[in-house]
């Protein structure tokens, strides 16, 4: 009995290696496929196209609570995950942050995009009572890996620099901050509980997230990706409502311009409804301009969409959009441009100011503060990166990624400026595979200064299909490609250990 139990063993375990091997081999590739639910162009039917504010949280609030069917218990989550959050292969599922697909186990978990312990709890977490209890819903709850979980913890999301947050894109990719953000926007109109906060950290009893000027920014540099809206689909499809921010990216500007902040009020009050207000200097767009004394510039204003009605409004001011009277420059206006002349060196401010009336009945006002830094008469001596962007390899379809860059400027009187800001770039449309220069343009006192750096864009590949393999008993005439060389070695490895088993156990027997 002894003997034939030893075989067995060593029969299974040979049959467990040569089942490991094929399991591998034969795993499918899995094709994502987007739902079609038909109803894109009527979900949002009854949202006004001109609500800003508390009037926008709300109407989005009552849309998601009509149209949300279920909730999903706590425990179930993960089920859907496969379905929401696809894989690289059958089964898996892509984890949030660093985009690794794996099989959700012990090494994956549900990661609260807004911390557990920050949200508001009524109900009993592992039922699905409760329609607003966002904990249990899927476009707020993704599968992370454990360790990525860990070290975010319950901490606010903030830009790297800030040792007191987490960086959503410390994970490799840095389109996950996107992502991050309009996943928070979403928690705050299911949840009117729940609010943001320009902090970086702040007592979970609060209910609040941040950082709100990190999240507004990283909703304007990443664009949705195909992955967002994909899965908004999926999650529409099984609990009936969609994440607005994914389909209307610009809702998140309308409604914290009008949050009471003077520095998020500054970062969106360009953005309008009826478009974006823009200034430009020699043909491209600014945020601040650099020039010299005696010299004159003309600033022109404009929305991104043409409306005859609109009105501009030129004024000196100070950083935080306070009109004052300068004796630095002076100014020409003719309504949407202004031509500023340069009087003595130092640092102020034009703040452009355009009304616009919009369909509704009401006046929007938008306004851009323009940083102006007069230098003595100078010139520049030398142009350069002192560092170059973090990333260097792309992929054709993505959009290039400045982060990183920090030009210098050196001028005649001795001095050197950080002009990393005032940077334009070369055609950065990565639209074919190869190495790609990338140049660098500071415009100054009516000269062009540029610097290169070369970039890598590879094609976008998709995994390779392999055809599933039936295991098969091997013949005389081979084993049909359906066992691996390896598992042939392994399985007459195994049977010879078997039978020096089974002759050990009967040397035994007879001694």
């Amino acid at each position: 009995m002894k003997k034939i139990a030893v075989s067995f063993l060593a029969l299974l375990a040979t049959f467990s290696v040569s089942s490991i091997l094929l399991t591998n081999k034969s795993q499918p590739t899995f094709v994502v496929e987007g739902y079609t639910n038909g109803d894109g162009a009527t979900y949002y039917n009854g949202i006004d196209p001109y609500a800003t504010g508390q009037e926008l949280i709300t109407a989005l609030n009552n849309l998601n609570n009509n149209r949300r069917l279920k909730l999903i218990s706590y425990d179930s989550l993960r089920k859907y995950f496969s379905e929401t959050d696809p894989g690289t292969y059958s089964g898996q599922v892509t984890a949030f942050y660093s985009g690794t697909s794996a099989y959700y186990s012990g090494n994956m978990n549900r990661e609260h995009v807004w911390p557990f312990s920050r949200l508001v709890i009524n109900t009993d977490r592992e039922t699905n009572e409760g329609k607003n209890d966002i904990e249990k819903d899927l476009h707020m709850v993704r599968p992370a890996l454990a360790s990525d979980n860990g070290e975010r913890s319950n901490k606010f999301f903030t830009n790297p620099d800030d040792e007191r947050g987490w960086d959503p894109g410390s994970q490799g990719d840095v389109t996950y901050r996107g992502d991050t953000a309009r996943i928070v926007f979403y928690c705050v109109i299911a949840d009117l509980g729940l609010s943001l906060v320009n902090k970086s950290s702040d007592a979970t009893a609060n209910h609040t997230m941040g950082k709100l000027p990190n999240l507004l920014e990283w909703n304007m540099k990443y664009p949705v990706s195909n992955r967002e809206k994909v899965r908004n689909e999926a999650v529409e499809k099984i609990q009936g409502h969609r994440n607005p921010f994914i389909d209307h990216p610009e809702y998140a500007i309308r409604i914290y311009k009008t949050f009471n902040d003077v520095e998020i009020q500054r970062m969106l009050a360009p953005y309008g409804v009826m478009g974006n207000l823009t200034v430009q200097a020699n043909n491209y767009v600014i945020d601040k301009y650099i020039m010299t004394v005696d010299k004159s510039v003309t600033f022109t204003a404009g929305l991104d969409t043409n409306y005859s009605n609109a009105s501009y409004k030129w004024d000196f001011c100070n950083e935080l959009g306070g009109v004052y009277s300068t004796d630095k420059a002076s100014k020409v206006d003719n309504n949407n441009s202004s031509t500023i002349t340069a009087l003595k060196p130092g640092t102020t401010y034009i703040k452009t100011t355009s009304t616009v009336n919009v369909p509704n009945g009401k006046t929007e006002t938008l306004f851009k503060i323009t940083e102006i830094e007069i230098l003595d008469k100078v010139r520049v001596e030398n142009f350069y990166l002192e560092y170059f962007p973090f990333k260097d390899i792309y992929y054709v379809g993505d959009n290039f990624d400045p982060d990183g860059i920090k030009a210098i400027a050196t001028f005649s009187n001795g001095t050197s400026k950080d002009v990393t800001d005032l940077l334009r770039f070369s055609d950065t449309t990565f639209d074919s595979a190869g190495n790609k220069t990338v140049t660098a343009y500071y415009d100054f006192d009516g000269e062009t200064y540029e610097a290169s750096f070369n970039v890598t864009v590879k094609e976008k590949t998709e995994p390779t299909p392999i055809t599933p393999v039936t295991p098969s008993t091997p013949t005389s005439s081979g084993c049909g490609g359906n066992i691996t060389t390896m598992s042939v070695i392994l399985s007459t490895i195994s049977l010879t250990g078997v039978v020096l088993i089974a002759f050990s156990f009967k040397r035994k027997r007879k001694n």
